[in-house]
């Protein structure tokens, strides 16, 4: 009886911990019932979502990633890794091994356009239709697949190219597709391709986003490289060179955007991709993959093991947290806050020998987390965290901190 009812005051501090540390965040993880990798995500409003990925992976949303459904094996396991939805009912989805299905009322049956065998012929990465009959498809094989027939027919065109990951059409003539280091534009339908940027050797572009047909945005998953393009492909220009590994990118208008790579690393940025700042996340080493926002403040990013992460205020940066100076400390390190006692807000410093995941978070006298402050990968340094009480009551707290093997708690005193 004794450990019937430790084990059931275990979970009821975990669970009110998680759901303490979720309503402060603003990035919030959605459960999808897989840990299967996610490729691709897009919504249709703020209810309305599919997301796609490894093992077969359909899943749709009608209540905003509350609940997310698998919407049949209709391929059987075979990898999905575009995804495009032209309205509530009809949906295009492309994977491994020359797959291509589409549903016409809203997932509940699909038709097979292309199913070849497992672990043969092309793969198609991206999908793009700009009406339910005509659209395009590419990835493996150097072409781009055409349909004016919602699929009843195809038509290929030869480009001279790699892989192919993400494609965007603003009209039945012109559209630009992401490659290994560069971007294809066309303005005949897909007929012709040329290449409108050719970057540097090394560079992998997946995801491609564009606001009002105009602005455009790619950035490399293998190098540090941000491109922004104000003519709709025609001529592009690096903007930023300084955030590694990005491999998603997803801008809400020609300022507000969201990039997302490796190691749980997702950036906003507030100045047309010029400048970014760390989002503070609650994954620990997930790759993202594909970021959709609806509006201003409503969003989602799907990532590898079958991780979405939901944000209804824009996201959250990470907050108060600043470098100090340049050198690398030759151990972990976590100091006594300042001042303490303090009212209402203080300073935590701490040390960090080599990259890694940190997390710091705040704790009441009776072990009760009540602020997440850092919760990510960081770089190697030496650090100091702001840190406000203006909400809190007077009284004992503890700030602990997590990095690898090593693990500290100090004590503080919030006096009012």
């Amino acid at each position: 009886m004794k450990k019937l009812i430790i084990t059931s005051l275990f979970f009821l501090i975990t669970y009110y911990s998680l759901l303490i540390s979720n309503c402060q965040s603003q990035w919030i993880q959605q459960y999808t019932g897989t840990t299967s990798n996610l490729y691709d995500m897009k919504f249709l409003n703020e209810r309305t979502g599919w997301v796609v990925g490894d093992a077969g992976v359909l899943l749709k949303t009608t209540n905003g990633g509350i609940n997310w459904v698998q919407m049949g094996y209709p391929v059987g396991g075979k990898p999905f890794n575009g995804v495009h939805i032209v309205d509530s009912n009809i949906v295009y989805v492309v994977g491994y091994y020359e797959t291509i299905i589409k549903t016409t009322n809203g997932g509940s049956n699909w038709i097979i356009i292309r199913n070849g065998p497992s672990f043969q012929g092309e793969s198609y990465f991206c999908v793009f239709f700009i009406d339910k009959d005509k659209g395009w498809i590419a990835g493996t094989g150097e072409k781009v697949l055409k349909t004016t027939d919602g699929g009843e027919t195809i038509d290929s065109a030869y480009v001279n190219g790699g892989w192919f990951y993400d494609m965007y059409f603003k009209d039945a003539n012109t559209g630009c597709m992401s490659e290994e280091g560069r971007v294809f534009k066309t303005t005949n339908g897909g007929i012709n391709w040329y290449p409108s940027l050719s970057a540097s050797l090394g560079h992998i572009f997946m995801k491609i986003s564009f606001v009002d047909n105009l602005y455009g945005w790619v950035c490399s998953l293998n190098g540090r490289a941000v491109y922004r393009t104000i003519d709709f492909g025609s001529n592009w220009s690096l903007i930023d060179t300084t955030v590694p590994g990005m491999g998603c990118i997803h801008f809400i208008n020609k300022d507000t955007g969201f990039m997302g790579g490796n190691t749980n690393r997702l950036y906003k940025s507030t100045n047309s991709g010029f400048s970014w700042r760390r989002e503070n996340t609650v994954t620990s080493n997930e790759q993202f993959e594909a970021i959709k926002f609806v509006n201003d403040t409503v969003g989602w990013v799907a990532a590898t093991t079958g991780v979405i992460l939901h944000t209804t205020k824009g996201g959250q940066p990470v907050v108060n947290i600043s470098q100090n100076g340049n050198e690398i400390p030759k151990g972990y390190r976590l100091n006594q806050n300042y001042p303490n006692p303090f009212n209402p807000t203080t300073n935590i410093s701490y040390d960090i020998p080599k990259d890694g995941f940190v997390s710091l978070k705040i704790y009441d006298a009776t072990g009760r987390e009540i602020k997440t402050l850092v919760n990510g990968f960081i770089n190697a340094g030496r650090y100091v965290m702001g840190f406000n009480g203006g909400s809190l009551s007077s009284g004992v707290y503890f700030y602990r901190i997590i990095a690898g093997n090593y693990i500290e708690t100090k004590r503080m005193v919030l006096i009012k």
